[in-house]
C-alpha cells in the first residue's frame, strides 16, 4: 500500500473530525464507554490545551489513521483531562518535557499493514527533534494486545501495570521509552 504520513495542524478539519469520531468508536468498543459528545469535547480540549502534535495516515484516496502525542505537565489545564493524572497512581516520576503517545488509531480495514508501526515512527522522530527525553504510552491489557506489543516492538519497556483502570475493568500498562 502506497502510505503517506504527515503532520496537520490541530484545528477545526475534516483530518481532526475523523480521528475524533474514529476515537471514540475505539474507545466505546475497548472501554464500553458511551457518552460520545462528551468523549470528543474532552478529546478536543486535550489536543488544542496539551500542545499537541497530530499525524494522520493516508492511503492515496482516503485517511486510514492518525497518531497524537502530548505534555504530560499539567500547567495551563484546568478540569481537562492531563495524562500525568493517569500515572500518578503507579509512582512514575517524570523527565522535565517529557511527552504522552495520546493514542494510535487505524481503520480496521487497515489493520496489518504496519500503518500504526508508521504513525508511532513520526510521533518518535519528532519527539527526537524536538529533544524530548522520554516518551510514555499506555495501552489497555485483554483487549488492545497489538497496541502493547507495537509499544515493546518499538523499544517502550513496561514500568507498571494497574488493574481495573478503565471504565470497563481493563487493566493498563504504562510504558517509557528513552529518546
Amino acid at each position: 500500500m502506497n502510505l503517506e504520513v504527515k503532520q496537520v495542524p490541530i484545528v477545526e478539519s475534516p483530518e481532526l473530525d475523523l480521528a475524533l469520531n474514529f476515537s471514540y468508536i475505539m474507545f466505546r468498543q475497548m472501554c464500553g464507554y458511551d457518552d460520545k459528545g462528551h468523549f470528543i469535547d474532552y478529546l478536543k480540549e486535550l489536543l488544542i490545551t496539551s500542545h499537541s502534535k497530530m499525524f494522520v495516515a493516508y492511503s492515496p484516496v482516503q485517511q486510514v489513521g492518525f497518531a497524537f502525542y502530548c505534555d504530560i505537565s499539567d500547567d495551563a489545564r484546568d478540569e481537562v483531562y492531563v495524562p500525568a493524572l493517569e500515572y500518578a497512581s503507579t509512582g512514575i516520576t517524570f523527565a522535565e518535557r517529557s511527552k504522552t503517545v495520546g493514542m494510535i488509531g487505524v481503520s480496521s480495514h487497515h489493520w496489518r499493514r504496519n500503518i500504526g508501526s508508521s504513525l508511532l515512527d513520526a510521533i518518535l522522530t519528532d519527539a527526537r527533534e524536538d529533544n524530548i527525553p522520554q516518551l510514555y504510552a499506555s495501552c489497555i491489557n485483554g483487549t488492545n494486545g497489538p497496541s502493547c506489543n507495537l509499544f515493546k516492538k518499538k523499544g517502550f519497556r513496561e514500568l507498571a501495570v494497574c488493574d481495573k483502570f478503565y471504565f470497563s475493568g481493563y487493566s493498563a500498562s504504562f510504558m517509557m521509552r528513552e529518546l
